[in-house]
């Protein structure tokens, strides 16, 4: 009997904390420590006057900053890449390599006092022309081609330095839009203040060493700025930004 009353006891225990930290119930007892008898209701011009305290201000900011840092500290793909012992600089799979020359203007794309949170280089990848695909192999097929992204900076000697910001693969016989990760190059383009447009670089690759995916990764074309180029879709250089006066 004694063992039933103590199992009755903690069911009734249960029931009575699962009880109290109901959603009403610890809207109660919000409102008790708060001193209010209801949830107040603000409207609009109830903030028209609202003044934000500048050391409460800048503590968010500090936050909001640090919180940024941290998502930046995961490891990138160029980083992996160049923790590779023989890919220090480059990603070559041949000496085979078909690349993309693209200039963005960035003048009054970015707002003052805001942050670049992400950047997406957009390319539209053209439809296969199946009369340039060479022969299968009958032993390694190949379904993609490498495609890599670079930022472009231009030396005072008149020499290009090139930095990796991302590389996928791409499937050779699809179509339509591929979304490449540039935000490093942007934040590469504003460490370095430049007021010059930004230049990336796309270079084309087979998947793997040998001709037979270099051959296959010709067929992969991008429509280009070039403005006789008349293919649907140029590329697209998108910016997300943080406006950083709203924090």
């Amino acid at each position: 009997m004694d063992v039933r009353f103590a199992q009755m006891l903690c069911v009734l225990c249960l029931l009575i904390t699962v009880r109290a930290f109901t959603q009403e119930g610890f809207k109660e007892v919000l409102l008790k420590q708060m001193g209010l008898s209801e949830v107040p209701k603000l409207h609009k011009r109830d903030l028209a006057d609202l003044v934000i305290p500048d050391h409460v201000k800048n503590k968010y900011v500090s936050m909001l900053k640090r919180q940024r840092v941290k998502r930046r500290a995961l490891p990138s793909l160029a980083g992996i890449l160049r923790g590779i012992p023989g890919n220090a600089g480059e990603f070559l799979h041949s000496d085979t390599t078909t690349r993309q020359n693209l200039i963005f203007d960035m003048e009054g794309r970015i707002p003052k006092n805001s942050e670049v949170t992400m950047a997406e280089l957009k390319l539209f990848k053209k439809p296969l022309d199946r009369a340039n695909l060479p022969a299968k192999h009958p032993h390694r097929p190949v379904s993609n081609a490498r495609v890599s992204v670079y930022w472009v900076q231009q030396q005072h000697d008149g020499t290009n330095r090139t930095s990796l910001v991302d590389s996928r693969l791409v499937p050779i016989r699809e179509s339509g839009w591929k979304n490449f990760d540039v935000t490093q190059a942007v934040h590469y383009w504003l460490r370095n203040k430049r007021r010059e447009p930004m230049f990336l670089e796309v270079w084309i690759e087979g998947e793997r060493v040998g001709s037979h995916a270099s051959e296959m990764a010709k067929a992969v074309r991008f429509t280009s700025q070039d403005p006789k180029d008349k293919a649907l879709g140029k590329p697209e250089l998108v910016l997300y930004t943080l406006n950083l006066e709203d924090y």
